[in-house]
């Protein structure tokens, strides 16, 4: 059994915000690796119900997100959800973590755009899943800067059941990260 997760960068174009005089930043992203392969897994051993889920080995991915102008940078995450995680397959799923957040070299927190004032300076580490924007922030406001680096954790879980099978089945979800500056 082949289990794959697909991570695919997307650049973000510049759009025009509010008013003619205000241009978004032109921005790109990169990540580290843009492809998780896992190899072949077997049913664990030990693992007799058909209940419950694997969890496969964590695996981390660096993001760079660069902006050709000082902007206010937000992460945008896109892809199919699956009880409020990534969809991962048919029926598993995968958390995402992001952490140790840096803007122009300085650390940073990181926060969703509702949450801005709610948590302070923002938090170290952060859930996110499909749907959900992230902010870098600095004294409970998002910061502005021209190069955000950051870790992703990507843990991807497959339910037993899915794995009870004799024959190979490939596994995959896929995750597209827009990076927006203003």
């Amino acid at each position: 059994m082949t289990i794959c997760d697909i991570i695919r960068t997307v650049l973000m174009a510049p759009a025009l915000v509010c008013s003619p005089l205000l241009l978004a930043s032109e921005c790109e992203i990169t990540l580290s690796n843009t492809h998780l392969d896992y190899g072949v897994q077997q049913h664990p051993s030990g693992a007799v119900a058909l209940q419950g889920n694997h969890r496969l080995d964590s695996r981390e991915i660096r993001l760079n997100a660069s902006c050709r102008d000082d902007s206010a940078i937000e992460l945008t995450l896109h892809g199919a959800l699956h009880a409020n995680q990534m969809k991962f397959s048919d029926q598993g799923q995968v958390s995402i973590r992001l952490s140790r957040a840096q803007l122009d070299g300085r650390p940073v927190g990181l926060a969703k755009p509702g949450d801005l004032g709610v948590t302070g300076a923002g938090v170290e580490s952060l859930a996110a899943a499909p749907g959900d924007v992230i902010v870098p922030v600095e004294a409970g406001r998002a910061a502005r800067g021209k190069a955000l680096v950051l870790s992703l954790e990507i843990v991807p879980q497959v339910p037993l059941s899915d794995m009870r099978s004799r024959d190979a089945k490939v596994h995959e979800g896929q995750l597209r990260i827009d990076v927006n500056g203003s």
